[in-house]
């Protein structure tokens, strides 16, 4: 028994070694046209599936889950407004508008952000929660998995000068792991937790950013920050209902 656990702890991080280096492999050092690094990093990540399909499959690794959501899943629409909160920066400090020039780079930056958000889920909630859950109780399956997903955000850094940035990075990513841990847990269905981080990488960070010039000031920072907490405060209030057991939606 103990050799077939430690057989298993050793796929989860052949799995999770796999990912990060189809994930975070450094074209941009190796080739200076973006265009080129662009397209590599696409088609590294499309490479991950079918691995990462064909491998959880044969060493029975956890499979992502599809269940039918309860009607409390409904609680958790608050969670949405962190992926707002840069509208609500440019909102309170009266920014204007940019044009857009071009449609394409948005497309771009979607199609990006929706295979981080596929890949990190099944790495990060399929896998490494679900696996930390079958040995800890709920609350410490979602603090290790969470730090284990956002330790990796550490890669980020290219420099002394970035690494500041890249930590700013892993505590945002923490406690966006938290939240999708919930997310997963609560649905018991992997295209929420899929969706929300979609969103909350999209409309927070491409679509913001291109549609007004935000100021990465105190202030910006301090409003993000009282919109988490006011969310956390929330899903204080709203636990015991989450958690309880509930049937799912007809």
């Amino acid at each position: 028994m103990e050799e077939r656990s430690k057989a298993h702890l050793s796929d989860v991080i052949i799995f999770v070694a796999v990912f990060l280096l189809t994930s975070s492999f450094p074209f941009s050092l190796i080739f200076s046209d973006l265009e080129l690094v662009y397209w590599l990093t696409i088609a590294c990540r499309l490479a991950f599936f079918p691995f990462a399909f064909i491998f959880l499959k044969k060493r029975f690794l956890p499979q992502p889950s599809f269940s039918r959501p309860t009607k409390r899943i409904w609680l958790l629409s608050p969670f949405l407004l962190l992926c707002l909160s840069n509208f609500l920066v440019a909102w309170i400090q009266g920014l204007p508008g940019l044009g857009l020039s071009s449609p394409v780079p948005l497309l771009k930056a979607a199609l990006l952000y929706f295979l981080v958000a596929v890949g990190e889920e099944l790495v990060f909630r399929v896998v490494v929660y679900s696996e930390c859950k079958k040995k800890w109780p709920l609350w410490k399956a979602v603090l290790v998995s969470s730090l284990i997903f956002a330790l990796p955000h550490l890669l980020n850094a290219t420099s002394w000068a970035t690494l500041g940035t890249s930590a700013l990075q892993v505590l945002y990513s923490f406690f966006l792991g938290l939240l999708l841990s919930i997310i997963y847990d609560v649905s018991g269905n992997i295209l929420w937790a899929v969706a929300f981080h979609f969103l909350f990488d999209f409309l927070n960070g491409s679509l913001a950013s291109s549609l007004f010039p935000l100021p990465w000031d105190a202030s910006f920072y301090l409003i993000n920050v009282l919109v988490s907490v006011g969310v956390s405060m929330y899903f204080l209030l709203v636990r015991p209902i989450l958690f309880a057991k509930e049937k799912p939606l007809p």
